[in-house]
């Protein structure tokens, strides 16, 4: 019989059936949510043709932190072996490239960048409330 914490670790883990996949050098694929595969592939393709090589990739899964996107599959890491370490670095422009495809790159947590992960919605770094604020004086244009 199935301990109940098992149990709760392979749901937290599987990967759901209605899962995409995100293809990357010679035929290896990570699964992520449908609704944010077309964005994490543009950037996979981007990266290698300019180059760079993904050795290993990661999509749904466990979260380390209490507000990882990786159990909801909009969250993808890139050759990453830790918190803000990876094999190699990206080539210019990555994060400039990942902002255009409505990608937040994790090396612009401003407190504790986390340079391998790329993640669709989700904490940006940046309170709602001084997000709003900002915001606000943009609007009013106040300094």
């Amino acid at each position: 019989m199935m301990k109940l914490a098992t149990i709760i670790v392979i749901a937290l883990t599987a990967v759901p059936a209605h899962a995409s996949n995100v293809t990357f050098g010679k035929g290896k694929r990570i699964s992520v949510n449908p609704k944010a595969a077309a964005a994490f592939q543009s950037l996979v393709d981007w990266l290698q043709e300019n180059g760079y090589k993904i050795q290993f990739a990661r999509g749904y899964g466990r979260g380390t932190v209490r507000q990882s996107l990786h159990p909801s599959g909009m969250a993808m890491d890139i050759n990453q072996t830790g918190r803000n370490r990876v094999t190699r670095a990206y080539p210019p422009g990555t994060t400039e490239k990942a902002a255009s495809l409505g990608i937040f790159h994790g090396s612009k947590w401003p407190h504790s960048p986390d340079y391998g992960h790329f993640q669709i919605g989700g904490w940006q770094g940046k309170h709602p409330l001084i997000a709003s604020i900002e915001k606000f004086r943009e609007q009013q244009q106040i300094k």
